[in-house]
């Protein structure tokens, strides 16, 4: 099933929802994404078949606490039971710091398009802005597709 909303809650307002398109045939780095992708130079890029395993939930139960609203229980809310296969493909795209996993983020793969679906971090790597990090390297990635 895939979903898409227009309006969500953010306290007592509500806020107009916009989902971003890219045209990947036209896209460049600006030069605060590639001051983005200089501070995880000395990280280690994953990009493989998403797995959600204790590592990720244990992550993501900590990325999550930034958050007062709207705050998932889990990536199942997001990813499926199943998120490699139904209703499409899906990627992770991970960052390492050594054995540490420090950020991670899932693309769905359509025949001519991708879907960004949902990143999260270690707060401790905050600075490194790795939630844009992962976007642009899912954007790096669907360009070379």
């Amino acid at each position: 099933m895939f979903f898409r909303y227009s309006h969500t809650l953010s306290g007592t307002e509500v806020r107009h929802v916009m989902p971003l398109r890219v045209d990947l045939n036209h896209f460049s780095l600006s030069k605060s994404q590639r001051r983005v992708r200089q501070k995880i130079v000395d990280l280690r890029v994953r990009i493989a078949r998403t797995v959600i395993d204790e590592e990720r939930e244990e992550l993501f139960q900590r990325h999550k606490q930034r958050f007062t609203e709207n705050v998932p229980e889990s990536l199942d809310v997001f990813l499926g039971p199943n998120p490699h296969g139904i209703p499409c493909a899906n990627l992770e795209v991970a960052l390492f710091d050594g054995r540490q996993l420090v950020a991670a983020s899932y693309l769905d793969l359509g025949e001519r398009s991708v879907s960004s679906i949902y990143g999260f971090f270690h707060p401790d790597h905050a600075w490194r802005s790795p939630g844009i990090a992962t976007m642009l390297l899912e954007m790096e990635y669907a360009q070379q597709q």
